[in-house]
């Protein structure tokens, strides 16, 4: 019978099968609600072989309880799993501890034991459940979202925004920056730019230890902030922060973003100091592809000579061999913009660049033990810019 198999079953010792499944066999086999509930006791201080089987059989009694409409049956269930024994310190994963010792931590009781609150319309026990979940550090970071809306649907803005913070303190990075980027954005959408200083503050703590890798979306949302409710000119400081403050891997991309943000909030005319910035402090992949592109600006500027420059030298970072691209666009360039001469000083430069790139070559063939020399980058000199009779000054208070 299934009350002599459960008492001979010593299950840190059984092989196949588990212990709550031949448990939760026996309850179904009984024919009436109150011996299914006898069992049911007796399965939940019963051994368990683990942690997991143990709330398998809580969250099965609980669900039994429910069936039958009987809400507090399975909170009775539920709150007896999460009451703890002993420490709260002790570690859901340590086997050595007894399955009974553990199973207040287990995030499956937790969960359902939240859900017969919300379901059931106790506001005060579903924000306990939930407070007692962070602190006891099982709570996941889908767990403190829910948290926050489920607040957020009920009004409780600002509690919603305190569950945000306490998710962010818990967790580290990278999850820390998803939790910020939710919180931000719920911020915005709720007080839009009525209270700017604040969110403002906000965004600065958002970028306050945040790894580079991470901080390119912060940076991207706090100067749409700007644009949107503050001013244009704080919107491009954000932007030339995130320049700097995003990962190396990013940079080329945030220069071309902070480009395009500048041309559309002052002017084309205004991208030359960042595409010189950019230029400079890029690395040789960065400088070429930045050049070639500024080369494309200044010639939409109806600069042929300044245009014409910045190909030369972007094409020094570029073998003819194996990047044929910047020596196409000047090519292309010459053919329609040049002269016999240009053309002829641009083949004698690719000549140049293509015999230098082949005795780089050569040298680390042959000098393989050697530590690389970094080839130091050129200037670029460019012809002076065609003062423009109808472009007007900005001034940065203007903006």
């Amino acid at each position: 019978t299934f009350a002599q198999a459960v008492a001979a079953i010593d299950p840190r010792r059984a092989t196949e099968g588990h212990v709550d499944e031949l448990w939760l066999a026996y309850a179904r086999s009984c024919g009436d609600d109150s011996t299914r509930r006898t069992v049911l006791d007796a399965a939940v201080a019963a051994p368990m072989a683990s942690v997991a089987e143990l709330a398998h059989v809580y969250v099965a009694y609980a669900e039994h309880e429910l069936a039958r409409g009987s809400v507090e049956g399975a909170l009775r269930v539920l709150t007896q799993a999460t009451a703890h024994v002993g420490s709260t310190r002790v570690d859901y994963r340590d086997e050595s501890v007894a399955p009974a010792q553990r199973v207040f931590k287990s995030q499956r009781v937790w969960a359902l034991l939240v859900d017969v609150y919300e379901a059931d319309g106790r506001d005060s026990s579903v924000r306990s459940a939930y407070e007692r979940m962070i602190e006891l550090r099982i709570a996941t970071p889908q767990t403190v979202v829910n948290y926050a809306r489920y607040l957020e649907e009920r009004a409780c803005f600002e509690d919603s925004f305190r569950a945000y913070e306490r998710g962010i303190a818990e967790f580290g990075y990278p999850v820390a920056i998803e939790l910020w980027n939710i919180y931000l954005k719920r911020f915005v959408d709720r007080f839009g730019g009525s209270k700017l200083e604040r969110t403002r503050d906000l965004f600065e703590q958002a970028l306050d230890g945040c790894p580079s890798e991470y901080a390119k979306p912060v940076f991207v949302a706090y100067g749409q902030l700007e644009e949107t409710y503050g001013l244009a000119r704080r919107a491009l400081r954000v932007y030339e922060r995130a320049t700097r403050g995003v990962a190396n891997a990013d940079r080329l991309e945030m220069y071309r973003f902070y480009i395009a943000k500048t041309a559309e909030l002052v002017g084309v005319a205004h991208t030359r100091a960042v595409y010189e910035r950019g230029i400079s402090e890029l690395g040789d992949v960065g400088a070429m592809q930045l050049s070639a592109e500024y080369a494309q600006t200044e010639l939409q500027l109806g600069e042929v000579d300044r245009a014409r420059a910045l190909l030369a030298y972007a094409a020094q970072f570029a073998d003819p061999r194996t990047d044929p691209r910047v020596w196409q666009q000047w090519h292309d360039f010459e053919v329609q913009h040049g002269s016999e001469d240009s053309f002829k000083e641009m083949l004698r430069v690719k000549r140049s660049v293509q015999a230098r790139a082949t005795d780089a070559r050569h040298l680390a063939e042959v000098e393989l033990s050697k530590q690389p020399v970094k080839s130091k980058k050129p200037a670029v000199d460019l012809p002076t810019a065609t003062a423009n009779p109808d472009e007007v000054a900005i001034d940065d208070d203007d903006l």
